[in-house]
């Protein structure tokens, strides 16, 4: 995507987040409105969803549990297939969140390919799992509970008061049908991702406006925190991320054609602030304390970076930590010229961060 292609879609989006519902262009004129969630809906889902397990129970269907015992016991699906199941899903969304916290592009790149691997086996066991698994109390309230959604979501008006479906109507259609629509749903909403929300955050157009709301979200949507959509929650937030570092920054905001590269600028500052901030500011300078014999001894921190990290990632790293660039090989060959030695012993590599 072009940098211009990125405003582009920035300024599509920013409206949609605004009005609180995207639509969905059709061909006969007649236009679906899909209302973006907010918290309290999601808690009405939640009660619905308890609703529908009652009701499957009562219908004399058998919770997972119940079925996996029965499967382990069959050996259609053994309890050793299930336990790689959970522990697959864990494994996935852990790497997802360690992915988040990594700064170099080149760790995040091995993190995803580790991710990549474990999908494809789980991918496999979902296969399997779900040929073997039956009708369950968790299944069928899942299948009534996102027929309530997709009823609550889609609109005929831009107010968002003449439902286009009840629940009764999915009943009706073929599974087809539903799958149709839910399509439509994911369509419509496929660009409101974190990531793009983000980019809407960090443009002009939203950050002028919300610097001169003063970074309250009542004066910028002129409603209640509680009645906020999901994504005008995020907005907001990342707006008072970017509106703290330009706060507090030393620097000039500088121009640049993609909004990516601001962001890529916001996330280095807020390092640079933070180290201001930061109490602990000498990672790798000598500190002196008493051991157990009551000796002055001093000791020495030091970040290591793996390969792959670039200049700007390396000068980034460097300033948030107040620490010092080494090039560990480089400095240790010419420690061993100056010492005369082939081989380096621990008191020789002290030395090269002196």
């Amino acid at each position: 995507m072009t940098a211009p292609e990125k405003d582009e879609l920035c300024l599509r989006l920013y409206k949609d987040i605004i009005n609180g519902y995207s639509v969905c262009f059709r061909e006969d004129d007649k236009d679906w409105y899909i209302k973006h969630l907010r918290d309290y809906d999601y808690s009405t889902f939640e009660e619905k969803k308890q609703f529908y397990t009652k009701l499957a129970s009562s219908k004399g269907m058998k919770s997972e549990s119940e079925v996996l015992e029965l499967l382990d016991k069959s050996g259609n699906w053994e309890a050793t297939e299930e336990k790689r199941f959970q522990e697959l899903i864990k494994e996935i969304r852990n790497l997802e969140k360690n992915k988040d916290k990594i700064f170099l592009e080149s760790q995040k790149n091995v993190v995803q390919t580790r991710i990549d691997g474990k999908t494809k086996e789980l991918e496999k066991l979902v296969e399997t799992r779900h040929t073997v698994f039956p009708t369950t109390t968790e299944n069928f309230a899942s299948s009534k509970l996102n027929d309530y959604i997709m009823a609550s979501s889609f609109f005929k008006d831009q107010e968002l008061s003449q439902p286009l479906f009840n629940t009764e109507d999915f009943g009706e259609m073929t599974q087809e049908e539903s799958a149709d629509i839910v399509k439509i749903y994911n369509l419509t909403l496929t660009y409101l991702t974190s990531d793009n929300i983000v980019r809407v955050a960090a443009s002009n157009f939203f950050l002028n406006s919300y610097l001169l709301s003063r970074g309250n979200p009542y004066y910028f949507y002129g409603t209640r925190v509680c009645d906020l959509t999901m994504f005008q929650g995020i907005l907001v937030s990342r707006g008072n991320f970017f509106k703290g570092i330009i706060e507090h920054t030393e620097n000039d905001i500088p121009s640049f054609e993609d909004i990516d590269d601001l962001i890529e600028w916001f996330d280095r500052e807020k390092g640079i602030i933070d180290s201001r901030f930061s109490k602990d500011k000498a990672p790798q300078k000598a500190r002196s304390s008493l051991s157990s014999e009551g000796k002055n001894k001093e000791s020495f921190e030091a970040i290591g970076v793996v390969g792959g990290a670039t200049e700007e990632e390396m000068n980034t790293l460097a300033v948030k930590h107040d620490a010092v660039q080494i090039d560990l090989a480089r400095e240790a060959e010419n420690l061993k010229k100056k010492l005369k030695k082939d081989k380096l012993d621990i008191k020789d590599m002290v030395k090269i961060h002196l």
